[in-house]
C-alpha cells in the first residue's frame, strides 16, 4: 500500500516539476525531476530530461555529472556490444562507432584514446584523422587546453593530406583556425572547401563572418596560448541578450546584477563579487556597491586574479577547465564558481552552510550563460 502511495506521489511531483522546469530560471527543478524519474526506474526518460536541461544550462556541473552518470548506467550494454564488435572485427566502422559512443556521452578522454587507436589501425584513412580531429576539438572547446587545439589541427591536416579534395576536411580546419583567431589560414582553407563543394550553408555563414575580421598579428602558437590563458576563444557569434535591459552602472544585464545582489542576502554571506572582462558587480547585505571609475576594490581584484590563476593551474595539471573551488581561513571561507572569463566569488562566515551557497553560485553561473554572461556562442 505504501509503495502504491509513493508511486502516486512521485507521479504528481514529476508532473509539477516538469512544468516548473520549463519555467524555472535555474537547473534545480530539472535535477529534482531527474531524481524522481530515476526513482521510478525510468532511466531513459531521466537521461532525456537531463540532456534537455543541459542544453538550456550548458555550464551546470550538476547536470553535466547527471547526464554522464545516466549515460553510463543506460549505455553499459551498448558499450559492451561495441567493444565486442571491435574485438571480433576491427573494421573502420567499428572504431568509428566506439569513438562516437564516447563523444555522445561526453567521455572526451576516452573518445580521444579510441580515435588515436583508429588512426593507428588505419593510418592512411582521411576519415580516421577527421574523427581524431573532432575528438580533440570537442575537448578543446570544453577545456581550452592549447595542446588539444594544436592536435586537432594536426589531425585535420593529415586528413586533407590523405585526401586533398575533401571539402569537409578543409572546412574543419577553417572552423578551428577561426575559433583561435588565425583568420588568414581560416580563409585559405574555407576558400578551398567552397571551391571543392559550392553551396555549403555553413561555409557561406563562416565566410560572411571571416571577411569582417582583421588579419591576425600573432603567430598560431601564441594565439593558442592566449585561448588557453583567457579560457575562451577569440572570435564567436555574440549571443542575443533577448532584449533585456542593461545596467548603466555595469553594462551587465539587470537580471545578472539582481542575482548577484540576491546571493548577498543568503544566510552567512558577507559579500559577493562578480567579474567578467572588466564588467564587475560588488554586493553586500542586499545592496549593490558601486566602484568609482579608476578606483580599485581588493575583493573584485581577487575574483579576477583568482579565476585566471585557477584556470591556468587546472590546465597545467591536466584536469581541464576550472569551474569551482572553496577556500578557508580563520576569519571565514570563500566559494568560487566560474565559466570561461566569468567568475562569482562569495565570502562567507565560518559557520555558513556552504552547500546551499555553492549551489546558488553554480546555478548563477549556469544561468548567466543563457544571458550571454560568459560570451560563449
Amino acid at each position: 500500500m505504501l509503495g502504491i502511495l509513493r508511486s502516486v506521489i512521485d507521479a504528481v511531483l514529476a508532473n509539477r516539476l516538469r512544468v516548473r522546469a520549463e519555467r524555472d530560471g535555474t537547473p534545480r527543478s530539472t535535477i529534482e525531476l531527474c531524481a524522481i524519474l530515476q526513482r521510478q526506474g525510468r532511466l531513459a526518460s531521466a537521461e532525456k530530461v537531463a540532456k534537455s536541461g543541459l542544453a538550456r544550462y550548458p555550464r551546470s556541473m550538476e547536470l553535466q555529472d547527471l547526464v554522464q552518470s545516466l549515460w553510463r548506467r543506460t549505455g553499459k550494454k551498448r558499450l559492451a556490444e561495441l567493444e565486442k564488435a571491435l574485438a571480433q572485427s576491427p573494421s573502420a566502422q567499428a572504431h568509428e562507432s566506439l569513438v562516437e559512443f564516447f563523444l555522445e556521452g561526453e567521455e572526451l578522454d576516452r573518445a580521444v584514446e579510441c580515435a588515436k587507436a583508429y588512426t593507428q589501425a588505419f593510418p592512411k584513412s582521411p576519415t580516421a584523422f577527421k574523427v581524431l580531429g573532432r575528438a580533440h576539438i570537442t575537448r578543446f572547446h570544453r577545456d581550452h587546453v592549447a595542446e588539444d587545439g594544436a592536435a586537432a589541427l594536426r589531425a585535420y591536416q593529415r586528413a586533407v593530406e590523405a585526401d586533398p579534395a575533401d571539402a569537409s576536411g578543409h572546412f574543419a580546419i577553417a572552423e578551428t583556425y577561426y575559433y583561435i583567431g588565425v583568420v588568414s589560414k581560416a580563409l585559405l582553407h574555407l576558400y578551398r572547401s567552397m571551391e571543392l563543394k559550392p553551396g555549403q550553408p555553413e561555409a557561406d555563414k563562416l565566410y560572411k563572418t571571416l571577411v569582417r575580421l582583421p588579419i591576425e598579428k600573432e603567430e598560431e602558437h601564441e594565439l593558442l596560448r592566449e585561448v588557453e590563458e583567457n579560457d575562451e576563444a577569440h572570435f564567436r557569434y555574440a549571443p542575443s541578450s533577448g532584449g533585456e535591459t542593461q545596467s548603466v552602472a555595469t553594462g551587465l544585464p539587470e537580471q545578472t546584477v539582481r542575482e548577484v545582489v540576491r546571493i548577498s542576502t543568503l544566510a552567512g554571506v558577507r559579500r559577493v563579487a562578480f567579474s567578467r572582462k572588466g564588467q564587475e558587480v560588488l554586493a553586500q547585505e542586499g545592496q549593490r556597491h558601486l566602484v568609482q571609475a579608476g578606483a580599485k576594490d581588493a575583493f573584485l581584484e581577487l575574483a579576477a586574479g583568482f579565476r585566471r590563476t585557477a584556470s591556468l593551474s587546472a590546465k597545467r595539471m591536466g584536469i581541464g577547465a576550472f569551474e569551482e573551488a572553496e577556500l578557508s581561513w580563520a576569519q571565514g571561507k570563500v566559494v568560487a564558481a566560474a565559466s570561461g572569463p566569468t567568475i562569482i566569488l562569495v565570502e562567507t562566515d565560518p559557520s555558513a552552510r556552504l552547500g546551499t551557497i555553492a549551489s546558488a553560485a553554480r546555478d548563477f553561473i549556469s544561468t548567466s550563460q543563457r544571458r550571454g554572461g560568459s560570451g560563449h556562442a
